[in-house]
C-alpha cells in the first residue's frame, strides 16, 4: 500500500545551539497520493486534543503498511550512514494530522515552541502531504538560557513558568523570533518531504495563516507525525 521510493534524496542539516542535526528526505514515498486517498476515504479524524497532545488539529492513526515503509526508510538511512541510530528502532506512533484550530482558540502553550520528550533516544518525524505554502518546521532556542535541547525536567518547568509570566507576548502561532525564543533553523514544507529529529529539541510547526487552519484535506496542512524510540 505504501512503498519507499528508493531514489529518495537525503540531506543532513546542523541545528544551531545543539550538537544535533535534522535529516531532510525528499520524495520519501513512491506513492504519496495513497496517504491522501486514505485521508479522504478511510480515515476517521478524531477532534483536537483526543490524543492527549497539544496538537492543534484533528488526527487519526495511520495503517501498519505506512509504519513498515517508514521503518524501511530509517534502516536505509542508517545503512547509508546518513542517520546515526544506535539501537533497535521502535516506531510507536504514526498520526495522520490536519491542523484546524484557529489562532483565537489556542491555549497559551500551543503558541510556544515545545519538546516531545526529555529522552535523547526519542525521535520525531514529520511527513508533509502539502505544499511549501503551508509552512514547515522551525527549531528554537530559549533566550534566557540559550538552550535548544532539553534533558532536565527542571529546566523545562522553568521555561514553562517563564512562558506563563510572558503570556501577553504570545499572539497566535509562533513563526519566528519572539521575546523568549529565537528561531535558529527553519525547514520548509514540501510535498512528500519527511524530516527526522530528536524529540527533545525545541521546535514548532510554522502555522501562521488561515490556509493552515482549515478543515479541508485537499487544501489544508496535511501531514503524518511519527515517533520512534531507540531501544
Amino acid at each position: 500500500m505504501y512503498t519507499l521510493n528508493l531514489d529518495y534524496q537525503a540531506n543532513v542539516i546542523a541545528i544551531p545551539a545543539t550538537n544535533e542535526s535534522v535529516v531532510v528526505v525528499d520524495d520519501f514515498l513512491a506513492n504519496p497520493e495513497q496517504v491522501i486517498h486514505y485521508a479522504k476515504t478511510t480515515a476517521y479524524f478524531n477532534p483536537p486534543g483526543t490524543d492527549r497532545s497539544f496538537y492543534p488539529g484533528k488526527r487519526n492513526k495511520m495503517p501498519l503498511p505506512y509504519k513498515r515503509a517508514l521503518s524501511e526508510l530509517l534502516n536505509s538511512l542508517r545503512d547509508r550512514g546518513v542517520l546515526q541510530l544506535d539501537g533497535k528502532v521502535d516506531i510507536y506512533r504514526n498520526e495522520l494530522s490536519l491542523t484546524t484550530v484557529k489562532e483565537s482558540q489556542l491555549s497559551l502553550f500551543q503558541k510556544a515552541p515545545h519538546i516531545d520528550s526529555l529522552d535523547s533516544k526519542d525521535y520525531a518525524t514529520v511527513h508533509y502531504l502539502c505544499s511549501e505554502q503551508h509552512g514547515g518546521t522551525s527549531f528554537y532556542c530559549y533566550r534566557p538560557t540559550g538552550m535548544a535541547q532539553f534533558s532536565d525536567d527542571n529546566a523545562v518547568k522553568n521555561m514553562l513558568k517563564s512562558i506563563q509570566h510572558h503570556a501577553h507576548s504570545f499572539d497566535g502561532y509562533i513563526q519566528g523570533d519572539s521575546a523568549l525564543f529565537e528561531r535558529v533553523l527553519s525547514v520548509p514544507a514540501k510535498f512528500n518531504r519527511i524530516i527526522i529529529y530528536q524529540g527533545n529539541i525545541l521546535h514548532s510547526a510554522d502555522l501562521k495563516g488561515q490556509h493552515n487552519q482549515q478543515d479541508d484535506i485537499g487544501n489544508g496542512r496535511l501531514s503524518v507525525a511519527s515517533f520512534f524510540y531507540l531501544e
